[in-house]
């Protein structure tokens, strides 16, 4: 190799580097919200109120949902009340969280000290897009699913793919589409299952229904309607 050579192409390959591994270690260390930003101010006391349902109802809580806004804005619809019916649900969808956010919630112990659920859904990463590499955001799902095995260890975890964002091409998009090629390895089909609605979210063009979710990331009743319907081959099999 020409010696004029090897310092560019040494460049190059740091920079490779730095944009695949982008964001790692925040995206797999568990962080606590301190609420930084305003609008995210909701956060203790959202939490506050979860970690007094996990006390008052414990072992009755038979179904765990873990994620970011998707999951949270479902809590207290009547779809949700629909879906969830004749079970005890502990909702642990907080908006805006990412996988590091996530990963505090399922390590802490005295949250679950009390749980025994026997379902537990996970959808997380779509928040990680814009700032963590898709390598970075694929390994904070991985321990937040290592973590659920060891908290919930009766429980049958399902893993959503992170559903489409934005329009077809766009970067955050491209970025989902490489996380959901990798993370279907971390289901095992005894233990953890994975789950891909998204098709059915989209149109032929892999356009995002409107109708379904119109700000293009967070569903509306009829796209709860058909995460329920994905959902419900596992609730039905909880006694």
């Amino acid at each position: 190799m020409k010696k004029g050579l090897f310092l560019p192409l040494l460049c190059l390959c740091a920079v490779v580097y730095a944009e695949k591994f982008q964001g790692w270690k925040e995206a797999i260390t568990p962080t606590e919200e301190t609420a930084t930003q305003t609008w995210r101010k909701f956060w203790q006391p959202r939490f506050k109120q979860k970690m007094a349902q996990a006390q008052r109802d414990g072992k009755k809580i038979d179904i765990v949902l873990c994620g970011d806004s998707i999951t949270h804005n479902w809590d207290g619809t009547r779809q949700y009340k629909e879906t969830f019916k004749g079970h005890t649900v502990l909702n642990l969808g907080f908006g805006g969280d990412r996988t590091n956010h996530t990963l505090w919630v399922i390590n802490n112990k005295e949250l679950w000290k009390n749980l025994d659920p026997k379902l537990v859904v996970l959808m997380i990463g779509t928040n990680n897009t814009p700032r963590h590499s898709p390598e970075a955001t694929i390994e904070g799902i991985r321990l937040c699913v290592e973590g659920l095995k060891k908290q919930a260890p009766n429980a049958k975890i399902v893993l959503f793919a992170i559903f489409p964002r934005g329009v077809p091409g766009n970067n955050l998009r491209k970025k989902i589409d490489k996380i959901n090629a990798a993370i279907p390895r971390f289901a095992d089909g005894k233990r953890v299952f994975f789950e891909n609605i998204n098709s059915r979210l989209m149109d032929s063009e892999g356009k995002v229904d409107k109708t379904m979710r119109p700000d293009l990331l967070h569903p509306v009743t009829a796209g709860y309607v058909i995460w329920a319907d994905a959902l419900k081959k596992y609730i039905t099999e909880i006694k």
